[in-house]
């Protein structure tokens, strides 16, 4: 098996498409998180479940042009022009992209459960704990292992889904289990390498997240907002590249 560049080199792949293409993908980004932020504004005023389900659905229908955007650059990855037209292009497709979506928050949800049980029994601990002090610091400690198993968890399903777009924009006539499993043998082995691929990017946004938090007293509540806004804009921007570079990157070496 061929051996898989390292993670410097398919950031480098990544940043150097970015440069050449930002002026396109950057604006069509920035305008499904705007078209996003409406959606949510206007389900928020949906009272009861029936919102919270109304909230789930825009989220999923967002990612259509999402996944248009995506199949655009990896267009290019695979040197093919890329234009503003890329948005619309999984439209065909929309129903297969929203079904994945939902699936793959299903299966996110159903990796979480081991620690959310944890999470529960830790606070029914120290709910009894209040009058046994050494049942109240098992109830504690146990709350915490659950809140990081379950994050564990997460992003372990998380990085094991990752390549699931990239399968559907080769071939959307796979069906939506199919291209769970074919993302979990894609990534198998690989989970940690990718993640040092994004660590640049998504490490850069954490220490200004951080540093944000720290300063939430001190700057205007407006200024917090639009900083939060830019970041997610980029965050997103970034993701729309280096899952491109690592899909390609493992297709090459046989995966």
């Amino acid at each position: 098996m061929k051996k898989i560049a390292s993670p410097k080199e398919l950031f480098s792949r990544a940043w150097t498409a970015l440069k050449a293409t930002w002026q396109i993908v950057l604006p069509l980004v920035a305008g499904i998180q705007v078209a996003s932020y409406v959606l949510s504004q206007l389900v928020s005023f949906i009272p009861g479940a029936l919102g919270t389900v109304l909230s789930f659905v825009a989220t999923a229908v967002i990612m259509v042009p999402t996944v248009g955007v995506l199949n655009g650059t990896l267009g290019y990855v695979r040197k093919k022009p890329l234009t503003y037209d890329c948005i619309r292009s999984m439209l065909p497709h929309a129903w297969k992209v929203i079904c994945l979506y939902l699936w793959t928050m299903l299966c996110l949800f159903a990796w979480m459960l081991p620690g959310m049980g944890g999470m529960i029994v830790g606070l029914m601990m120290l709910a009894i704990g209040q009058k046994l002090l050494v049942l109240g610091i098992l109830g504690g400690l146990t709350m915490i292992a659950g809140v990081v198993a379950m994050l564990v968890l997460a992003c372990r399903a998380a990085f094991s889904y990752a390549m699931n777009n990239g399968i559907l924009i080769d071939d959307p006539t796979t069906p939506v289990r199919d291209i769970l499993k074919k993302s979990k043998t894609m990534m198998q082995g690989y989970r940690w390498h990718y993640f040092k691929v994004g660590l640049p990017v998504f490490g850069g946004i954490l220490v200004i997240v951080l540093v944000i938090g720290l300063l939430t007293a001190v700057l205007p509540l407006w200024l917090n907002s639009m900083i939060s806004t830019a970041m997610g804009v980029v965050t997103a921007t970034m993701s729309q590249y280096l899952l491109p570079v690592m899909y390609e990157e493992l297709r090459r070496i046989g995966r």
